[in-house]
């Protein structure tokens, strides 16, 4: 009867095992498994089967169930000041997924888990847009209040487009009365020795040139060679 008692004891052991503190709580494993995916993916449930140990390193096959951690969204269409997004995917969809965990530690120095060779059934598509329902520069197609926006998108088109003409027109105005004025202008310059209307180009060149022959007329070189032959030399030769 010891010699049972003995060996039923000894397979107890081995199956629950004193092992049982190197397993990760599902808490832990859930934290870590949100922080290494950065939060975008969030570990719902999760069944485990040991399958290697090396002293406190195990390995564990890992499935069972996760979710984004936010809600997914994807462009449809680019306006001037918006940008019209559907929602892709849904935070709380699950997810089936198997993974290999690798794990470091227990219960009393605390757990170092890693989760790789993730596979999932489905894949999430799409981006997470940060505060997407309150900012103004989105529009979620088939959202609260979609028709609406789009509604006073297309009024707003309208003035800027009823406010362009009006601008368009004005500068066309302008235009004509440039040319108006121009034309005013150009008859101010007066008509040259051939009855043509001259433009102020004709009109500055003809002033540069009197100016230029008034300074070589007036320049004191040609001042004193005058001067000299018209009064001084003709003096000189009276006394004579």
């Amino acid at each position: 009867m010891n010699g049972k008692f003995l060996c039923g004891l000894l397979v107890s052991l081995l199956i629950s095992g004193c092992g049982d503190d190197n397993t990760p709580t599902e808490k832990v494993l859930k934290e870590q498994f949100s922080n290494q995916f950065h939060g975008r993916l969030i570990l719902d449930s999760i069944d485990i089967k040991e399958t290697s140990v090396d002293g406190n390193k195990r390995t564990y096959a890992a499935d069972g169930l996760l979710s984004t951690g936010y809600d997914l969204y994807t462009p449809v269409a680019s306006l001037t000041d918006y940008i019209v997004v559907q929602k892709s995917w849904d935070k709380g969809k699950d997810i089936k997924f198997s993974a290999t965990l690798n794990s470091l530690g227990n219960k009393d120095t605390g757990w170092k888990t890693i989760f790789s060779s993730l596979q999932m059934s489905e894949t999430p598509k799409g981006n997470p847009i940060p505060n997407v329902e309150t900012d103004g520069k989105y529009i979620i197609m088939d959202g609260a209040g979609f028709d609406d926006k789009i509604n006073a998108i297309k009024d707003e088109y309208a003035r800027k487009k009823s406010k362009l003409n009006e601008l368009n027109n004005d500068i066309a105005k302008v235009k004509t009365n440039i040319l108006v004025i121009n034309k005013e202008i150009d008859e101010c310059w007066g008509k040259g020795e051939d009855g043509k209307t001259q433009s102020r180009y004709f009109v500055q060149r003809d002033l540069n040139k009197e100016l230029e022959l008034f300074n070589k007329e007036n320049a004191p070189y040609y001042f004193e060679k005058k001067y000299n032959a018209e009064v001084f030399d003709p003096a000189m030769k009276a006394r004579r």
